[in-house]
């Protein structure tokens, strides 16, 4: 069993949203003077890795259904916590 549609239209709503922010986010970094192509990579990869995230969360609800978004949504920001805290570390003995 599927998402319905007004869950659906929500969904879209929250990905223009995020769009949205992220011309925000390229706006105030032209202003505090940024370089163009610095900016332009940094909008290029927001966007890209939106858009992988939005695939691949479709993938999954229709592979596994709400269940499998829900596990998604929940290993995807423990994995990058993890990574977050051996990353530092990392760093950490390197400069020493």
């Amino acid at each position: 069993m599927g998402p319905n549609v007004s869950t659906v239209r929500r969904s879209r709503g929250l990905t223009a949203e995020t769009a949205s922010r992220a011309g925000e986010l390229g706006r105030h970094v032209r202003q505090v003077g940024q370089p163009r192509a610095l900016n332009s990579v940094h909008i290029a990869t927001f966007f890209a890795g939106g858009a992988i995230g939005s695939q691949t969360g479709s993938i999954v609800c229709h592979a596994y259904g709400w269940t499998g978004v829900t596990v998604l949504g929940t290993l995807l920001p423990i994995l990058a916590l993890l990574y977050w805290a051996t990353e530092g570390r990392a760093s950490a003995h390197t400069t020493s």
